[in-house]
């Protein structure tokens, strides 16, 4: 899977970021790193076209910037020991290695927590393809803000400078 590697992709999704950066900037004095985060991964979602469950699944999920959204605590109950029933056998509920791993490994790629292995790895593998992507993308903004230079070098931004 070349889809993120190539030197295209990268341009297409650094000049969709750096305008999406530029917006939220106009549109809000301060903004967080949160708000930072979500905006790039609905951008890497928007440059995948929903093609993939995990693009799909960050552009479903709602926008929460701007907003303080709360966990709901759980509530403690106490349970007399008494009426407890008494752990048998705890190793049958243990999952084997790799079980656990699949598990865990679900839970980090966004709406993949009920496919299959080899669906799972394929669009890990995709994922994290694109997650490399959005990093050298990120790096490069960053040093070309930081220099300050008043357009961008095309090699590194694709057709940011042009904006």
């Amino acid at each position: 899977m070349k889809r993120w590697r190539t030197k295209r992709e990268h341009q297409i999704y650094s000049s969709k970021l750096f305008q999406a950066l530029c917006r939220s900037r106009r549109t809000s004095s301060s903004t967080s790193a949160k708000e930072l985060h979500q905006t790039a991964d609905r951008v890497l979602a928007i440059t995948a076209k929903g093609t993939t469950r995990w693009s799909r699944a960050i552009l479903a999920a709602p926008l929460t910037a701007g907003t303080n959204m709360k966990k709901h605590k759980k509530a403690k109950v106490t349970v007399h020991t008494r009426l407890r029933k008494p752990v048998v056998n705890r190793e049958k509920k243990k999952l084997p290695v790799v079980e656990r791993k699949l598990k865990a490994l679900r839970r980090l790629v966004p709406g993949c927590r009920k496919l299959s292995c080899n669906n799972l790895l394929e669009e890990t593998s995709d994922y994290i393809a694109a997650l490399e992507m959005q990093a050298r993308a990120m790096t490069a903004i960053t040093e070309f803000l930081g220099r300050g230079e008043a357009q961008a070098p095309t090699d590194r931004l694709g057709s940011i400078g042009n904006m």
